[in-house]
């Protein structure tokens, strides 16, 4: 078992412990002639002490697993394809751990990634597992004439595989990622256009990786910071050139306030993939609350140029553009960003901010109300709206009320409010 300190600004994360690596194990095992094939597999990508168990759960529930060995390879693929979907055919996004997908028959795109990677190979498929964006990861197949996508996760997408291709006319390396090479064709738009512009292709260690992020994420929802900071940085000791790992952990430590540290997170991402429009936001938004308005500006021009429909960084430059006093342009970004995206609540937010300033004073509430509507736990927007309805629109109980809900979603406010605020907030609690 390992475990480590990841210590950031004076600041310390201790992780849980951890998973052991699979890889040297199973080379350390690799001539045991009482191992088997799939359990080498399964040691490879971490599975190690439940091997036993997912190998015993794969015999029974895929007893006809061992015929498929005999048949043509492209028959083996749609026959194991309809196998799975046959078995596991409930997608559920926290689904990622094999023994858990087995068990419940239920997967993420990583669940049922691995499970065609595992049983692929243990009928004689070349297969790999792929990262195709920072939420998904997909099959590779090499087949004799060229390589095929497989994508279990995503219904409809290219009805389970892509048409066969050949790599060296299709994919260019660059950094640590495969891009689409330029040109049309029927391949080309279909791979553009269901998301495989920019893949990365996993090793063993890789997928271990994956499988840390989608760990550390899960920690994440439950509120424990650290052990998803340490899952993160476990993820990226395992696959250094894993750009996802590094923008996973900028985008908390951003939530936490540590900019500094989460611009270096988003600079590698970027090193390692320039084509991924979210790091750039990432870094935007950190640059954005150190106040270097204008770099921000820059990074979110970059997002949109990569990806013109990214709505957070239009709402994110819109805030910029605020920040600057550029007016028109920030409520043109807002606009755009709610027009992208109608359950924007950040969007609405922001544009409520430039209303008010400009003295719009009904807008900004009606901005401010639907951020709450879409979002009802968004504390700024209750602070926001209740004091222009305190100091502008003198509504006493109207602010009272978006202050209360305020600090009941976050006690910590209160020392933060002016002393008007927190006096009539003392007075209205000795009434109560």
């Amino acid at each position: 078992m390992n475990s480590f300190i990841l210590k950031i600004t004076g600041i310390v994360f201790l992780s849980v412990i951890l998973f052991p690596l699979g890889t040297l194990e199973a080379r350390r095992i690799k001539d045991i002639e009482s191992v088997t094939y799939l359990q080498k597999t399964l040691f490879a990508i971490g599975y190690e002490k439940e091997a036993e168990e997912i190998v015993s759960l794969i015999k029974e529930v895929f007893p006809e697993l061992e015929e498929l060995k005999t048949l043509p390879v492209e028959e083996k693929i749609e026959q194991l394809v309809s196998m799975i979907k046959s078995v596991v055919g409930i997608y559920q996004e926290d689904m990622c751990d094999l023994i858990n997908v087995l068990r419940e028959k239920r997967a993420n795109c990583v669940g049922y990634s691995e499970l065609f990677y595992i049983l692929g190979k243990e009928i004689g498929l070349e297969v790999e597992i792929i990262l195709v964006s920072s939420e998904h990861v997909a099959n590779l197949i090499e087949l004799e004439e060229g390589f095929m996508l497989l994508d279990l996760a995503v219904e409809g997408m290219f009805y389970g595989k892509s048409e066969i291709f050949n790599w060296d006319n299709t994919y260019q390396c660059e950094a640590s990622i495969w891009h689409l090479k330029e040109g049309n064709s029927s391949l080309l738009d279909s791979l553009r256009r269901n998301g495989y512009e920019v893949i990365q292709r996993l090793d063993e260690r890789g997928i271990l990786a994956v499988r840390y992020c989608h760990y550390g994420s899960a920690r994440g929802k439950l509120g424990l910071y650290q052990e998803e900071i340490a899952n993160y940085t476990r993820a990226i000791e395992l696959n250094p050139d894993y750009y996802i790992a590094y923008y996973d952990r900028g985008v908390i430590l951003e939530e936490l306030g540590l900019h500094q540290e989460a611009v270096l997170d988003f600079n590698k991402a970027i090193e390692l993939n320039p084509y991924f429009a979210e790091a750039y936001c990432g870094r935007g938004v950190s640059k954005k609350e150190l106040g270097l308005y204008k770099e921000a500006i820059s990074d979110f021009n970059k997002a949109i140029e990569l990806s013109p429909r990214l709505a957070s960084a239009y709402s994110n430059r819109g805030s910029a553009y605020f920040k600057l006093g550029l007016y028109d342009e920030a409520i043109s970004d807002l606009n755009k960003a709610i027009e992208l995206e109608p359950d924007n609540a950040l969007a609405y937010c922001n544009r409520g901010s430039v209303f008010e300033e400009l003295g719009f004073i009904l807008a900004a509430v009606s901005d401010y109300t639907k951020a709450i509507e879409i979002q009802p736990d968004y504390v700024r927007a209750y602070v926001a709206r209740g004091l222009v309805r305190f100091f502008d629109l003198h509504q006493k109980e109207e602010a009272l009320a978006d202050f209360r809900e305020a600090l009941r979603l976050d006690q910590k406010l209160y020392e933060q409010f002016p002393q008007e605020i927190q006096e009539l907030l003392s007075s209205s609690l000795k009434e109560g």
